[in-house]
């Protein structure tokens, strides 16, 4: 079973972790030196109790910053894939919007094993990635506002008028 495995210790110790000190966690980055504390991670007769981190970003959060930082964690993933989907049904989730979008997803999905999130290339691709999807979103959402496609319209009028000759008719195009 998973729990037996390598990942279900570090989620396990993660866990526990979390759990002895659940106001404020044992310390961004410091999951590797608690676990290793028989009084409050798990007995050294476990193997594979400890590593640099947990293995899955939201017990990371827990075991590192308590109840407060996953919880907050959590709202700031609530608000992204808010934003993205708002956005995406506003811009029809273009490819341009789709594909970041679902990069996130994947790497935001909750029981899956994860690098670590402060401080290793997972973590620089995830914010990278991130990155051009708000960007993309806040595009998407900027196109499709009723202030850019009135400034869209007032533009082609004015280039319409600005094609025609001085007596008022249109040239050929």
């Amino acid at each position: 079973t998973f729990s037996q495995t390598s990942y279900g210790q570090l989620w396990h110790s993660g866990i526990k972790l979390g759990t002895a000190r659940p106001l404020f966690g044992v310390g961004v980055q410091n999951f590797r030196v608690a676990c290793s504390d028989p009084k409050i991670g798990l007995p050294p007769t476990v193997s594979d109790r400890c590593g640099l981190h947990p293995h899955n970003m939201y017990i990371q959060w827990f075991a590192d910053t308590g109840i407060p930082g996953v919880i907050g964690f959590m709202t700031l993933v609530v608000v992204w894939l808010r934003r993205f989907w708002k956005c995406g049904a506003v811009a029809s989730w273009s490819g341009w919007l789709l594909g970041p979008a679902i990069g996130v997803f994947l790497y935001l999905w909750p029981i899956a094993t994860t690098g670590g999130f402060f401080s290793n290339w997972n973590a620089v691709t995830f914010w990278l990635v991130l990155g051009w999807t708000l960007s993309a979103a806040r595009r998407a959402a900027e196109r499709n506002s009723p202030l850019f496609l009135a400034a869209r319209a007032v533009n082609a009028v004015g280039s319409d008028l600005r094609r025609r000759p001085a007596g008022g008719e249109r040239s050929a195009p």
